[in-house]
């Protein structure tokens, strides 16, 4: 049984890429770059470097594909979880802590119309602001699920976290920005 988001044929993409393929893992690159990358930039806020970074998540799967293993979850969420490993060593090595600006990340919507434009970017700057009320592993179970579109298993698999804590973290984190979203206050220690 394929899992959410898995692609008929992905699994025999993976398997001939891991025989050495080349034109496999393009083919399997070319499926994946656009969630990667919008993950990336959501976390990042710079579109050079989100795709500076979405380059070296697909070179770090190319130089592992030999000893991926499939565990009955998705290819992609060995991916993701690659992609937030080096999401995670680019804050230790700058020393910076949470989200980075999501200003930029506009350029999702991939409107030419300024109107449309001008409005994303608002969009997308209020949705920084509440992501910055929630912790660490809220906003990277909101972007993980609804960013990337990843199945609790995918995401949890991504985090190395159980599904019930994937779970536990989705519900707090859309309950508070629920509650951010109606103006109520977050509960003590929350967010």
């Amino acid at each position: 049984m394929k899992g959410k988001g898995a692609v008929p044929g992905l699994d025999g993409l993976v398997a001939q890429a891991q025989q050495g393929d080349r034109r496999a893992f393009a083919q399997v690159y070319e499926h994946l770059f656009d969630r990667v990358y919008r993950y990336m930039l959501l976390r990042v806020g710079v579109p050079e470097e989100a795709e500076d970074l979405t380059q070296e998540v697909f070179v770090r799967v190319w130089e592992a594909l030999t000893r991926y293993q499939p565990r009955g979850l998705p290819f992609e969420a060995w991916v993701f979880r690659i992609a937030h490993n080096l999401v995670v060593d680019r804050y230790r090595r700058q020393g910076e802590r949470g989200a980075a600006p999501l200003d930029t990340a506009s350029s999702l919507a991939g409107s030419h119309d300024p109107a449309e434009e001008a409005s994303t970017r608002l969009d997308v700057q209020r949705l920084h602001a509440l992501l910055g009320h929630l912790t660490e592993l809220q906003r990277q179970v909101v972007l993980l699920r609804f960013v990337a579109g990843m199945s609790i298993q995918e995401t949890a698999r991504a985090l190395n976290k159980k599904e019930g804590a994937v779970k536990a973290l989705q519900h707090a984190a859309l309950e508070n920005l629920r509650r951010l979203l109606t103006g109520k206050p977050l509960p003590e220690g929350k967010g």
